[in-house]
């Protein structure tokens, strides 16, 4: 039976992994969750349990960006915490004279690294 699990916003795809052990989607983490620990409240049949301040979002971090051509182009950013939906990726960045949002983030290496334009 799998088992329903709750982190602060709705979990999706419960899937029970062992008897010790549950697997789930949560959502993207606003800018405001970022490095706060939360509970986590599961649920198998009626019987819940909660784990408080267990769960925590890390914040997205930098280690490198390629540099672009001075007539654009795409870039590389590495680093971590980036998750696995590029779409929900945002990139500003910001330069001597200009400052510009990179577009068509695609997602290269899970939670790591990421191209835009």
């Amino acid at each position: 039976q799998n088992a329903a699990c709750t982190v602060s916003l709705a979990c999706t795809s419960p899937n029970t992994v062992s008897a010790s052990e549950v697997t789930c989607n949560v959502p993207t983490a606003s800018t405001a969750a970022w490095g706060h620990t939360t509970d986590i409240k599961m649920t198998v049949a009626s019987l819940s349990g909660t784990g408080v301040g267990i769960f925590k979002y890390n914040r997205p971090t930098l280690a490198s960006v390629t540099t672009a051509p001075a007539a654009g182009g795409l870039i590389t950013v590495t680093g971590a915490n980036f998750g696995g939906y590029a779409g929900a990726i945002m990139t500003t960045v910001t330069g001597t004279s200009t400052t510009y949002t990179c577009a068509n983030p695609t997602m290269t290496v899970y939670n790591t690294q990421f191209t835009c334009t």
